[in-house]
């Protein structure tokens, strides 16, 4: 099966040409437009999961983003895929945080820090 947005991509884009690019095309010249843009090198496919992220941090199904990337199942867009970022631990720490009773007396909230990377640093 391939991916919906593999296969609305490659439609759309073209040369200057009008002609449709070739599959391998974009992958094979990725780090080239990278330097050239003067963006950090990254790997064509971190784009997927980075797609998959964004995807879930505004709210879209995790089933639609399963679909979106032709993953057979979802255990691989959840695990594999999508990734937290801070502000999504922050709201996931201030759920619970108010079930407990020191809450009470800072008013229930996680204050951000700087830099924090993992969720048992909150």
């Amino acid at each position: 099966m391939i991916p919906i947005a593999w296969t609305l991509w490659i439609t759309l884009i073209r040369n200057d040409l009008g002609e449709r690019l070739k599959p391998g095309y974009i992958s094979q010249h990725f780090a080239l437009i990278l330097k050239k843009s003067g963006l950090r090198k990254i790997r064509f496919h971190d784009l997927r999961h980075s797609c998959a992220t964004l995807l879930y941090t505004n709210g879209v199904d995790l089933k639609c983003i399963q679909e979106w990337l032709g993953h057979s199942t979802i255990g691989t867009t959840a695990n594999l895929y999508t990734h937290f970022d801070y502000s999504q631990k922050i709201n996931t720490a201030n759920a619970i945080v108010g079930n407990f009773p020191s809450a009470a007396m800072t008013g229930g909230y996680v204050r951000q820090k700087a830099q924090t990377t993992d969720c048992l640093s909150l």
